[in-house]
Order: C-alpha cells, then sequence, then structure tokens
C-alpha cells in the first residue's frame, strides 16, 4: 500500500491538527495501562495511525510530525519504542494468552 503524506512547512508547523488527530486515534485505537511500563514499536504505531488516517479520510503526517506530536503529548521514543502507548489488540492479545 502507498501512502501520500501532506508535507509543507504550513503543516509542519500545524501541531494543533497533529494533536488533535493523535487524541481521537490514541482515544479509539491505543491504550496505556497504569503501573506498567509498556513499549509500543514506533513503526508499527505510525502503520496504525496512518491506517486510521485513511478509513476516517483524515490526511495522513509525515512520520517526523507523527514522532513529535506523540512526544508533545508526554511520550518518549527511543530505539523505535515509544513510552506508555501501545495498540489496544496487542493488549487483548497479551491477556489472550496470559
Amino acid at each position: 500500500m502507498s501512502y501520500r503524506y501532506k508535507y509543507d512547512e504550513a503543516f509542519e508547523d500545524d501541531f494543533f491538527f497533529i494533536d488533535t488527530h493523535l487524541y481521537y486515534w490514541i482515544s479509539e485505537r491505543c491504550m496505556h495501562r497504569d503501573g506498567y511500563d509498556d513499549w509500543g514499536g514506533l513503526r508499527v504505531l505510525q502503520r496504525d495511525y496512518d491506517n486510521w488516517c485513511l478509513q476516517s479520510r483524515t490526511p495522513l503526517s509525515p512520520p517526523a510530525l507523527f514522532e513529535q506530536g506523540l512526544q508533545i503529548r508526554g511520550h518518549r521514543i527511543e530505539n523505535g519504542m515509544v513510552s506508555g502507548l501501545f495498540l489496544r489488540e496487542d493488549a487483548w492479545a497479551l491477556e489472550a494468552h496470559a
């Protein structure tokens, strides 16, 4: 599948746009568990966000802006992993195997 990113200087600085869409995507597709040191794969999260954008007819954001948006929301990114955020479907898979 090919992704096209809406990217220009004005969009790069529009963190309200990315933050609003990240909020809705995180609310629908991700979870955070208090008391756990959970980490999600950055590229897996980006791919899921891109698919969510396509389904909701929302413009895609470039990977660098996606990463900045996560960091602004308080998530640390290290070695391709995002602190405190992972997909709900991954949590369900963990519970199913427990």
